[in-house]
């Protein structure tokens, strides 16, 4: 949704209307993505946190509220931004604040195309949230409230809760929100037979 709390623009030209769409979350299960208009894009990268606060007035339950950043080219001549399209710092600090607005920390990005290569890396490390981490020779206990990357990962299968994870590159292992056990030894299966029980893995 466009944002037009803010502006003055989207609602008369674009007949949307915030509030009343807010106003459907009463009856409809949705999450509210919210957009800037153009014309905050020149903006502090903070304006995300007031855009929050303002939202948060309304979106009752903040894990159906997130934001919308467009990594695109903007008129940068009038002011003191250093690129026609966010990258670096700005980019990351932007991202931060549009993520604390929701409650689940998520952020939307529009493009995966039109971020630089070099931000990638960047933009996931600010979007890292406290984990608890703790491992053992082989094996690791996971407790995140966001899926996690755990690098680097080797040339392996793993496994995860005792199931064979499929979320494994070269880039790491990506382990989903939660408390979950994770491990490179592949899970002893019992065999019940006559006599002793034998074990094979």
């Amino acid at each position: 949704m466009m944002d037009s709390l803010h502006s003055k623009f989207v609602q008369p030209a674009l007949g949307v209307d915030s509030k009343r769409i807010v106003a459907l979350m009463k009856d409809f299960n949705f999450t509210l993505q919210v957009e800037d208009p153009a014309e905050f894009w020149m903006k502090s990268p903070e304006r995300y946190l007031g855009f929050a606060q303002d939202y948060r007035k309304l979106v009752k339950d903040p894990r159906r509220l997130m934001f919308d950043i467009n990594v695109v080219p903007r008129d940068v001549k009038k002011t003191s931004l250093p690129s026609a399209t966010a990258t670096g710092t700005e980019l990351a600090r932007t991202v931060v604040s549009a993520a604390a607005g929701s409650g689940l920390g998520r952020v939307a990005i529009y493009s995966e195309n039109s971020v630089p290569a070099q931000d990638w890396q960047f933009l996931r490390i600010v979007l890292t949230q406290a984990s608890l981490i703790s491992s053992g020779k082989r094996s690791w206990k996971i407790d995140c409230p966001v899926p996690v990357l755990l690098t680097p990962s080797e040339d392996r299968d793993y496994y995860l809760d005792g199931k064979l994870w499929p979320a494994v590159s070269i880039d790491g292992v990506l382990a989903p929100t939660g408390r979950h056990g994770l491990s490179i030894d592949r899970p002893c299966i019992i065999s019940w037979i006559r006599g002793p029980c034998p074990r094979a893995c």
